[in-house]
């Protein structure tokens, strides 16, 4: 039985399994060994019914815990794997899987080999993200060159936190694989807030009125139409499926776009503060490096750049940039200054060359979910020019074929609080006093 391309057990086939787990266990002639996965991703994965029937006919019969990745003594194992572990420990079993499966036995060795030279001081090398042949580390800068590749600040900023990270996403062109779930996910909502916000303070322009306390209520009107004309629409245009709670869903999201229009209005918004004067808004979602060119000057060579700034509002004849963030972690000028993070940098490089140099005030994050303020710039902040340094740095390090795991920064073992190739590159286990440009 299918229902869209899904098969369905029916009960009478549900019961034919059953049966069959009754014919299989009654064929053992000596033991009997039942195994079963506890956990499945991360959490706590409950036993069959027929695990538990098995249970209560052998009460007296206490279950082996065994830790994931633990070595079974040598007469206990049942797979090619569990042997492999087990062989560890044992030299009498490595003899003889060495001799029964020289390949298997030989991939394992170079997997020992590549582990040790992680865990040592060698310098990087090819198998801890080092690229070793001629010919595609120059293809390698050649891609990287002025005249081939287009920068965003979501690429600047992956190769900032780590080389590898960009290498993996952008040269090898990795992607995780996720299970498809019901609602939306963090990018979805983050799209659909910005769409909602776009509409809300375009049409507020149209009005002809200043971002300030006393036009609260009409941007709050505004907002409750956009949202009304975003909503119905979303699943099918963001490609999600709504969930059996998308109706209480669309009030959270509402109730949270009302607060922060109404902080943005009021006069304790922390924008007046780094940029004081009559805010007006500008332009929203403008594109830079589509149609007109952006360019980042680092001093002796230019990286086009590419993007959308999400706002721009103006304060007498200048121009202040806003970025929207869904969540509420802050990015603090001092990610330019350690060279973990750029958008800003490329957002006031790209309206400078849209507007003008003399046009732009300068830019800040606003973030939607606490209504708080970070990362505010002026486009002479001397930070900035550290941001230049590191990004000629890791230009460098990607021409020279250098995409080493090696963090700037670390978190709880990991480049970044979230990053889908922490298990690829292993950066946790890697000696970071290896020699980088050996």
């Amino acid at each position: 039985m299918q229902t869209d391309g899904l098969d369905l057990p029916t009960q009478a086939e549900r019961a034919d399994d059953e049966g069959l787990f009754y014919e299989l266990i009654g064929l053992a002639g000596h033991a009997l060994c039942l195994s079963r996965p506890v956990y499945k991703n991360g959490e706590a994965w409950a036993e069959s019914h027929l695990y538990r029937a098995v249970q209560a006919v052998f009460p007296h019969v206490e279950p082996e815990v065994i830790r994931l990745g633990a070595a079974l003594p040598a007469d206990e194992v049942g797979t090619r794997s569990e042997a492999a572990v087990a062989a560890m420990q044992s030299p009498a079993l490595r003899q003889w899987l060495a001799q029964a499966d020289p390949a298997f036995w030989a991939q394992i060795e170079l997997g020992l080999l590549i582990e040790r030279g992680r865990l040592s001081r060698q310098p990087y090398d090819r198998y801890v993200g080092r690229l070793a042949d001629e010919t595609l580390i120059r293809r390698v800068a050649d891609w990287l060159s002025p005249a081939q590749h287009v920068w965003s600040a979501t690429q600047l900023a992956e190769f900032g936190v780590c080389n590898f990270r960009f290498f993996a996403r952008r040269l090898l062109n990795l992607e995780p694989l996720e299970t498809p779930e019901e609602g939306m996910d963090a990018r979805q909502l983050g799209t659909l807030q910005h769409e909602i916000l776009e509409k809300t303070y375009a049409e507020f322009k149209a009005c002809g009125l200043p971002i300030a306390l006393e036009h609260v209520d009409t941007a709050l009107e505004i907002l409750e139409h956009a949202a009304e004309s975003v909503f119905p629409g979303a699943p099918k245009r963001l490609r999600f499926r709504p969930s059996a709670r998308w109706a209480d869903e669309q009030q959270v999201i509402l109730r949270r776009l009302r607060q922060f229009v109404k902080f943005d209005f009021s006069e304790k918004h922390p924008i007046r503060k780094e940029f004081p004067g009559e805010r007006q808004p500008h332009a929203f979602e403008r594109q830079f490096g589509f149609r007109e060119e952006a360019r980042l000057d680092l001093g002796g060579e230019e990286l086009r750049l590419r993007g959308v700034i999400d706002r721009m509002d103006r304060i007498g004849d200048r121009l202040v940039i806003i970025d929207y963030k869904s969540g509420s972690t802050k990015i603090p000028s001092s990610e330019i200054e350690q060279g973990r993070n750029f958008q800003m940098l490329v957002y006031l490089a790209a309206a400078q060359a849209l507007v003008g140099p003399d046009q732009v005030a300068g830019g800040a994050f606003f973030h939607i979910s606490d209504r708080s303020v970070s990362g505010a710039l002026a486009p002479d902040d001397p930070v900035l020019d550290a941001g230049k340094t590191h990004i000629r740095r890791l230009l460098r390090d990607g021409r020279a074929g250098r995409f080493h795991a090696r963090a700037n920064g670390m978190d709880s073992g990991q480049c970044t609080s979230y990053c889908d190739f922490a298990q690829f590159c292993r950066v946790h286990v890697t000696n970071q006093d290896k020699d980088a440009d050996a």
